[in-house]
């Protein structure tokens, strides 16, 4: 998620004024509010509602598993409205705001996750993103493409990682006085391993290419490179755990953790099955050429 880009694109001139300063020198943290507890992958379908009046919008719901929720200074919200979904940038710190720590997730411990719940909060007009209506398929657009870029250049560190780790145990790892990396099927998993690295860190500077272009397939390209890291992290840290054996579940060793937060980065920002329907629908209605 990337609320800073939509509000660059589709934030009033006040409102970019106001907080772009500080989202771009880091005095200022922001978190995107999409997920509900009844609404995950069908975003569509979010609860929190989002009421007119005058000169403001009284907002209510709840939102989980938000990135950044825990220290973030304003939030990127989308809730519902009469006119369609909405997405408003809400103070973190306002009246009837409250947030919830989540302490028990078993990866991204540095994700400041945390869930978020609205009370009969006040947000100024001058406050929404876009119009009531482009919630989704505009501002929720453009901080997805962002976010699963982000994920992607993520993924690409992962993989890397996971590579490192396992090639510098094929070589100090010794058995029968030979390294186990002199082991053909040792070198596949690190074939496997070295691909999946490679891969995802062309797939991922490709998407950014596209959006630093604005390319027309920009978005297209986010969601490819998200799936295809995903993917190829997860791919090299069951790898790298194959290479180390029973030291990869020693509690303290990077590939422990990483083995976790690869598995869920097929899951955020998208999870493998939604991607792949948004990437099949995109071809089916192009004229062969997406992809490129």
């Amino acid at each position: 998620m990337d609320p800073a880009a939509a509000v660059v694109r589709w934030g009033s001139a006040g409102l970019r004024d106001r907080v772009l300063p500080g989202l771009s020198d880091g005095s200022l943290l922001a978190g995107f509010c999409l997920t509900e507890p009844e609404a995950g992958s069908d975003a569509a379908s979010v609860r929190s509602q989002a009421t007119a009046r005058t000169g403001s919008w009284l907002l209510d719901g709840a939102k989980v598993w938000v990135t950044g929720g825990r220290w973030a200074d304003v939030l990127l919200v989308i809730a519902a409205t009469a006119e369609g979904p909405l997405a408003l940038l809400v103070e973190a710190g306002g009246d009837g705001v409250r947030r919830e720590p989540v302490e028990d997730s078993l990866a991204m411990p540095g994700a400041g996750l945390a869930d978020i719940a609205f009370d009969r909060v006040e947000v100024p007009a001058d406050a929404v993103v876009g119009r009531p209506g482009m919630g989704l398929s505009h501002v929720a657009g453009v901080a997805l493409a962002n976010g699963r870029l982000t994920v992607a250049a993520g993924c690409a560190g992962l993989a890397r990682t996971c590579r490192d780790h396992a090639v510098a145990h094929a070589r100090s790892r010794r058995q029968d006085s030979r390294p186990i990396g002199d082991h053909q099927l040792v070198r596949r998993l690190l074939a496997r391993a070295g691909v999946a690295s490679n891969s995802a860190d062309l797939v991922y500077r490709w998407a950014a290419a596209g959006l630093d272009e604005r390319a027309d397939d920009a978005g297209h390209r986010a969601i490819l490179a998200k799936y295809t890291a995903a993917r190829a992290a997860d791919e090299a840290a069951d790898c790298a755990t194959q290479v180390l054996g029973s030291a990869a579940f020693r509690a303290g060793h990077p590939v422990t953790a990483l083995v976790a937060d690869a598995r869920v980065m097929r899951i955020i920002e998208g999870t493998d099955e939604i991607c792949e329907s948004v990437i099949g629908e995109t071809l089916l209605r192009s004229r062969g050429d997406s992809g490129r």
